[in-house]
């Protein structure tokens, strides 16, 4: 849920619009979506996390920079998702 209003925030707009929100929610008995945060853990064995890292450092970029454009290549290609189980870092 996004909201956007321009000029001064009206608060009881704000409010009233989360209150609806919420209730709809609750009459479809769903979860409100949460934001997400940006951030997230993965665990990956040492080697990979050597390899990444060394693929980052020759294309100049931060770890976090790199994998950001890894997965977002990814999404945007079509490209098929790896079988179950992953698949290695060659």
């Amino acid at each position: 849920m996004i909201f956007d209003f321009p000029g001064c925030c009206n608060l009881n707009k704000f409010r009233d619009s989360i209150e609806d929100y919420l209730d709809f929610c609750e009459e479809r008995k769903e979860k409100p979506d949460k934001p997400f945060s940006g951030k997230f853990v993965v665990r990956i064995s040492p080697a990979i996390h050597h390899q990444i890292f060394l693929k980052a450092v020759q294309s100049g970029k931060s770890l976090n920079r790199w994998i950001t454009e890894i997965l977002t290549n990814h999404i945007s290609s079509n490209q098929p998702d790896p079988p179950e189980g992953g698949q290695a870092v060659k």
